[in-house]
């Protein structure tokens, strides 16, 4: 029978030793705490004026706490692993486990994050080309192992517009130039002299929206020529320019095909190197076309005309319908616009006899890039003289003869003049024109 008595006895010894060892867990717990805390040194926070104690793991043997016998009777002692930070009490195992469990996770949110950031720099980047083809839809454009650039600044900078994005520092060989590579992905020159940079706007329309604010240069001498001056149709009153000369006036449109009958043609009859062979297309020069202007002048390999330089390039133009230039579709454009289609699957082929010829393109991703920078200096040419042969003008003032002889004369006899120099550089283009 059942003793209600030793029962009730039983059970208020149990419960007694269960509160005596919550007590000593207790009592240890804070010694334990106690000690780290004088291990370790505080630190002070201003803001919130108080003392902040370090936090740490700590491996603990609790012999007397947590003993409990195996199979053959003898106590086993467990090591624990307190955790301040969580404020939890894990064995070893289960600590292992959690750790696990935190690395995977900090390695899936650095996974995410490097996602979202190749994200991010993929439109960055592909925002900053789309601001470079605006900024430099005026200005040459050359490749440069496989990325398209363009030629700012009498090629002090170059802008980006397709292709990778370049590590930052890298150096870049161009044009016997060397270029560093910014955070951008911009090439900047480092041995480069300050270039004198003139307002594309007062070129193009012989005004600026920033008045005498503007960082650029604006030079009455250096402006767009007006096109109802070469109609005959503006007595002189706009504000583009009435001077015809070869930076900015077009090329015969009829003289390109050898129909040009007027003799009062207001128009260029100097012609690029093989503008007139059929196996050669020369494409149009971008400067010219879109400022109005280009620095080379008759040395300028390319052809200055009015035409859209986008549209002869890509078969599209980015201005769309308020594009002001001529749309010219050559052969090479019909081609491109004409490529084959795809309709329910099936793949319609051009005819044979649709293929363009194989012919050579002249444009600034295949020049020599000397004579994208080419200046006239001394050099001169007579527009209307048959042989279209140049003059080399070597006269110089006075006041330039005495520098040359006190600078002969300190140098010694082997020194030449800047000028002299200059002429002698555009010879050797002159002659790399000639090869084109």
């Amino acid at each position: 029978m059942l003793d209600p008595d030793a029962d009730a006895r039983r059970y208020k010894d149990v419960h007694g030793e269960i509160t005596r060892l919550r007590r000593e867990i207790e009592l240890k717990r804070r010694n334990l705490l106690r000690l780290n805390h004088t291990a370790a040194q505080p630190t002070y926070q201003p803001k919130t004026e108080r003392v902040r104690w370090p936090q740490s793991r700590l491996v603990i043997s609790l012999a007397n706490l947590f003993e409990k016998p195996d199979s053959t009777g003898e106590s086993v002692t467990n090591d624990y692993i307190i955790d301040h930070e969580n404020r939890t009490l894990m064995t070893p195992r289960a600590m292992k486990r959690h750790q696990a469990k935190v690395q995977q996770m900090r390695a899936e949110n650095a996974r995410k994050r490097a996602i979202l950031r190749a994200e991010w720099d993929a439109q960055e980047w592909t925002e900053f080309k789309n601001w470079n083809l605006a900024e430099t839809e005026a200005c040459d454009r050359v490749l440069i192992d496989g990325n398209a650039y363009g030629v700012k600044h009498d090629g002090t900078r170059l802008l980006p517009i397709d292709g990778l994005k370049r590590r930052e520092g890298e150096i870049v060989f161009w044009n016997g130039w060397t270029f560093l590579a910014s955070k951008s992905g911009l090439l900047w020159r480092t041995t480069q002299t300050p270039p004198k940079i003139y307002c594309r706007y007062f070129t193009r329309s012989g005004r600026c929206s920033h008045g005498n604010g503007c960082k650029f240069v604006h030079d009455l001498s250096r402006l767009a020529l007006c096109r109802h001056f070469l109609a005959g149709r503006c007595a002189g009153e706009c504000l583009f320019s009435h001077e015809a000369s070869e930076f900015n006036t077009p090329v015969c449109r009829y003289h390109l095909q050898d129909r040009c009958l007027s003799k009062e043609c207001k128009f260029l009859h100097k012609l690029p190197p093989k503008a007139r062979q059929r196996d050669v297309e020369i494409m149009t020069c971008r400067p010219f076309a879109l400022n109005g202007w280009c620095d080379r002048g008759q040395l300028c390999p390319f052809t200055h005309l009015y035409n859209c330089p986008d549209y002869e390039e890509a078969g599209s133009c980015p201005r769309g319908t308020g594009c002001t230039l001529t749309h010219s579709v050559t052969k090479r454009v019909q081609q491109m616009i004409a490529e084959p289609t795809e309709e329910n699957n099936v793949v319609i082929p051009r005819d044979a006899t649709d293929l363009m010829e194989e012919t050579t393109v002249v444009s600034s991703y295949t020049v020599d890039p000397k004579i994208l920078f080419v200046r006239l200096g001394q050099v001169k040419f007579l527009i209307d003289r048959p042989d279209g042969e140049m003059i080399i003008d070597l006269s110089l003032s006075e006041g330039e003869e005495d520098e040359d002889l006190d600078a002969q004369e300190i140098k010694g006899s082997n020194y030449v003049s800047p000028k002299v120099r200059a002429t002698l550089d555009n010879l050797q283009i002159t002659a790399l024109l000639k090869k084109l």
